[in-house]
């Protein structure tokens, strides 16, 4: 499956979807935002998410186009609905991200992004952890 780069707003790139290899065939989904995202928000990485970044092996390119008219065809909805949803989602993630001191946006199977003192750590789901439901 290949990665896909969000809409772009405000002509910047929001970010980037790609996948961390946990162990052999066997992927989760990982979010990059980009500097533009970040610097609209007035975010930014936190120190040594790079460095950690590139000893997971994420892999986030190489990119596509995403196909709104095939995901508004899947949804039952009209392309602009589509994109204006995506927009409007990270509008919001990045609202939330400035808004306070330490703030948490669980993206459940897509993976949390944490903001302290706007400083940005992204972590992705980790499905090979038991949930705390199953007692383990």
């Amino acid at each position: 499956m290949p990665d896909f780069y969000f809409q772009i707003i405000h002509n910047y790139l929001i970010g980037t979807i790609g996948f961390s290899a946990v162990r052999d065939n066997v992927k989760v989904v990982y979010i990059k935002l980009s500097d533009g995202f970040l610097a609209q928000n007035n975010l930014q990485n936190k120190q040594g998410q790079l460095e950690m970044e590139a000893q997971q092996g994420i892999v986030m390119g190489p990119t596509v186009k995403p196909n709104f008219a095939a995901m508004a065809k899947a949804a039952s909805r009209d392309k602009d609905s589509i994109q204006n949803s995506l927009n409007n989602l990270f509008q919001l993630i990045g609202d939330l991200l400035q808004e306070g001191t330490n703030v948490e946006v669980d993206l459940q199977e897509f993976g949390k992004f944490s903001s302290i003192n706007r400083q940005i750590i992204y972590a992705p789901l980790n499905k090979q952890k038991p949930s705390a439901f199953q007692g383990k």
